[in-house]
C-alpha cells in the first residue's frame, strides 16, 4: 500500500507540473512514429535465437 500511494503522489504531482506536455509528445506524428520504431525493435529482438551467441555451458551437449 505505500508503494501505490507513493506512486499515485509522484504522479499528480507530475501531472501538475509537467502538464499536457507528455500527453501532446506521445500523441504527435512524430512521437507515433518513435513509438512504432520502438515496437518494431522489441519484436525484432524476441525473434532472435539467442542461444547462438551464448557459451555454450560445460558438459552440455550439443
Amino acid at each position: 500500500m505505500v508503494s501505490f500511494s507513493f506512486y499515485m503522489g509522484v504522479a499528480v504531482l507530475a501531472e501538475r507540473s509537467l502538464g499536457a506536455t507528455p500527453t501532446s509528445s506521445l500523441t504527435s506524428p512524430y512521437g507515433i512514429a518513435i513509438q512504432l520504431a520502438v515496437l518494431i525493435g522489441v519484436v525484432l529482438l524476441a525473434r532472435v535465437d539467442w542461444t547462438k551467441y551464448l557459451p555454450a555451458a560445460e558438459g552440455a551437449d550439443q
